[in-house]
């Protein structure tokens, strides 16, 4: 004989099949950017990623990250990287929108609608500010500021090769309503040669490229 089950208890086993959910709610995304260049500036726009480009990292002078470009078209791209089985998904702006790990769903990261780390085009002095919820599952979701300033542009020596980059500072701000917080600052260094971050300096540990592989030339 087969027993039939309530509408409620299908629900709540639906819901536990489903796991923890992702908070409501939408971020501004980009709230402000510099959009003409001054006379004389170098100006470098968006690159181009193709599938197999490759980078490999090395963090704290300890672990290295290996990461593929698994998808690419106009609506974007997708970054897998092979040891941990995360993958990054970019808009086509290379704005980052989420984080997947397959393996943990729990562990998975959304930034909504995405955090523009790079704005096109690009110059030494150009500023740019986004807003967006950072989203894991079953966790509220709270409202990160980030402010850029490109600053400089400068020769840079990684375990990769030498490279001319554009030096991005960022500040960024936790927004909860009636709590402050102090801005936590990073620094990303941009090499157009490689289409990325060659160099980044986050919560004091350094992340530096190890290896690059492109398909065809850049953007």
């Amino acid at each position: 004989m087969l027993h039939q089950r309530s509408p409620l208890l299908l629900c709540c086993l639906l819901s536990s099949c489903a796991g923890p959910t992702l908070a409501d709610g939408k971020g501004e995304g980009l709230l402000s950017f510099d959009r003409v260049p001054p006379k004389g500036v170098t100006v470098y726009n968006k690159p181009v990623w193709t599938l197999g480009d490759r980078l490999v990292y090395r963090q704290g002078e300890r672990v290295n990250f290996s990461f593929r470009v698994t998808e690419a078209g106009p609506d974007g791209y997708k970054m897998l990287e092979e040891r941990l089985g995360m993958i990054s998904i970019f808009d086509a702006d290379f704005a980052l929108k989420e984080k997947v790990f397959p393996k943990d769903p729990t562990a998975r990261l959304v930034l909504d609608p995405a955090e523009h780390q790079l704005n096109w085009p690009l110059w030494v002095g150009k500023r740019w500010t986004s807003r967006y919820l950072e989203k894991r599952p079953g966790r509220p979701a709270p409202s990160q500021r980030a402010r850029y300033h490109c600053d400089a542009e400068e020769w840079i020596q990684v375990p990769a090769g030498r490279f001319r980059c554009l030096r991005i500072w960022r500040r960024s701000t936790l927004e909860i309503p009636g709590q402050s917080y102090m801005d936590r600052t990073s620094i990303h260094w941009y090499a157009p040669e490689v289409g990325y971050f060659v160099r980044r300096l986050e919560d004091g540990i350094l992340l530096e490229l190890l290896e690059y592989h492109r398909q065809k030339s850049r953007g």
